[in-house]
């Protein structure tokens, strides 16, 4: 999955979560939530995701999870790629060309760059506060210290900068308090340093780290914003919820009271510290007064709610079976693309290597996938790909030990997916996305008659889709069987009746198999400026 496929995914279960949350927040333990925001960024921070059928995906009639947009795959070599169906170079050397950044790939970064600075120094400026505490030194501390060691050493500091408790720190956890405490309201005090040895025992700053990091990949995207507003409000209502589970439902109106009492003034960001009291003071009270003890029932409902969240919209579209698709051969005419004087230049290791990606399961692989591992695999063999791809497949000039399978693998499967990325290339350098095409010259001749009785053609077969949502196998089945009925009708149809026909008859039957091949996710058509068709009649 790209970037972009990832934020997408991540946004429509953010959107989900936010709904159930609006709906459901009193109902069902808080950690529930923290669960889901969990899976949430693992959605968003994963390049991948396992495919299910319950997905909601499937259920819409997609192949993957994420936006029908055409990806450009991260290029370390331009290989000289032919746009037009046939492989001549492109006018750049690909040794010696650098990678090529996109335009959205500099914003992106300089976003992601910017947003990290933001928070570094934001947690840079909140650190050099911390240095300036003190730390508490009485007997209720030095007791509250015995009673709640962990193997991470916890300390409790005093600060004059800060209004509210907080606590910062991984290895060495420490709980600042402001130094206006009332120290000798012992209770109080129980309630708010359990809140913040909650934090501690929780790793709370790491998850608010990865929250950040999370925040600064998807910057662009809104509900990843919203995400990170409402997890970090639903770590403090679980800490909540823990207190109050902790001394009993007796307490929650003496520990709302303690929550009022030391609302935060706003004090700036402070990105990895946990606040007792940070923002949403009116749905922390609210949370808190409704807490309720929790029930075997509460617990299934929260339990199936996470799995059932995760396998909706965590999850890929179930990938159909192709494993039983044997797409159709196009080497078996004798026609004008098998005849050729010249002879292969690709070595046998050069061949091997590249019907590497036949692999057992390439055909249920989309084609934007398969694109790219060509498109890498180009990038490892710049000799081999000039002298297989743009001379050996260009020219139908096969070695002899190869098979005719793998002759029709490389003869369409790599020669198209070898145009599309040539497309990709060139709108990288700023050229226009088109539909790729595949072109072929066909001919027959009979010298029974008197003059000779031939036709020509060379024609080419333009096809659209989706390559983050077509399979290999989808795409090479419907090229392949438009490619053979144009070959049945060239050379089923009498020679003398063909050579009778005008070219616009031709070019009309042609597009007609074309549109009887055409699906709803593929749509092919014939070429006008690619189409020649001649023929001895026109020459009388």
């Amino acid at each position: 999955m790209n970037l972009l496929q990832m934020s997408f995914a991540g946004a429509v279960m953010i959107l989900a979560i936010t709904i159930i949350r609006a709906l459901a927040i009193s109902l069902l333990p808080k950690k529930t939530f923290l669960a889901l925001w969990g899976i949430a960024v693992a959605r968003l921070l994963l390049p991948f995701s396992l495919p299910s059928m319950f997905s909601i995906y499937s259920l819409i009639g997609n192949q993957t999870s994420g936006i029908a947009a055409t990806k450009v795959p991260q290029i370390d070599k331009v290989l000289p790629i032919d746009t037009s169906g046939q492989m001549a170079a492109m006018p750049v050397n690909v040794g010696n060309t650098a990678s090529i950044i996109s335009l959205w790939g500099a914003v992106w970064a300089a976003g992601t760059l910017v947003c990290a600075m933001v928070f570094a120094t934001a947690y840079w400026k909140c650190r050099q506060e911390f240095q300036t505490s003190l730390p508490v030194k009485n007997d209720f501390i030095k007791s509250w210290l015995n009673a709640h060691q962990l193997k991470r050493p916890i300390s409790i500091r005093q600060s004059s900068r800060f209004s509210a408790p907080l606590t910062y720190g991984v290895f060495r956890p420490v709980i600042l308090m402001p130094t206006s405490t009332a120290w000798e309201n012992t209770k109080a005090l129980q309630y708010v340093l359990a809140h913040e040895y909650v934090h501690i025992r929780r790793f709370d700053s790491i998850t608010k780290l990865v929250l950040i990091a999370a925040l600064c990949v998807h910057w662009f995207n809104p509900l990843v914003w919203v995400m990170y507003i409402l997890a970090n409000r639903d770590i403090e209502l679980s800490c909540d919820e823990a207190v109050v589970r902790l001394f009993g439902e007796t307490t929650k109106a003496a520990y709302a009271r303690v929550l009022i009492s030391m609302e935060e003034t706003w004090s700036g960001l402070n990105p990895l510290s946990s606040n007792f009291s940070k923002t949403a003071i009116e749905e922390r009270i609210t949370a808190i007064m409704k807490i309720k003890k929790s029930s075997v029932l509460s617990l299934a409902l929260a339990l199936a709610l996470v799995v059932c969240v995760t396998t909706a919209f965590a999850t890929s579209a179930a990938t159909k079976n192709n494993n039983s698709i044997s797409v159709p051969s196009i080497i078996h005419r004798d026609d004008a693309t098998n005849k050729t004087s010249k002879s292969s230049l690709g070595v046998e290791d050069g061949y091997q290597s590249l019907l590497a990606l036949k692999s057992a399961d390439y055909l249920n692989q989309t084609v934007a996938d398969f694109d790219k591992a060509l498109l890498d695999w180009g990038n490892q063999h710049s000799e081999e790909h000039e002298d297989i791809i743009q001379n050996d497949i260009a020219t139908y000039s096969f070695p002899a030990h190869l098979t005719t399978e793998e002759k029709n693998f490389l003869a369409l499967t790599i020669r198209a997916s070898n145009i599309e990325n040539a497309i990709l290339v060139k709108n990288s350098y700023g050229s226009p996305v088109i539909d790729p095409d595949l072109s072929f010259e066909l001919a027959r001749e009979s010298q029974e008659t008197d003059p000779p009785t031939w036709v020509s053609l060379m024609y080419g077969v333009s096809y659209h889709l989706d390559p983050q949502v077509v399979t290999v196998g989808e795409r090479d089945t419907v090229l392949a069987n438009a490619i053979n009925d144009i070959q049945s009708f060239w050379y089923d149809t009498n020679l003398e009746t063909l050579a009778e026909m005008s070219s616009d008859e031709v070019f009309s039957k042609l597009n007609a198999i074309a549109d009887n091949n055409s699906t709803n996710a593929i749509q092919l058509s014939i070429v006008k400026n690619y189409y020649i068709f001649q023929a001895s009649s026109m020459f009388d």
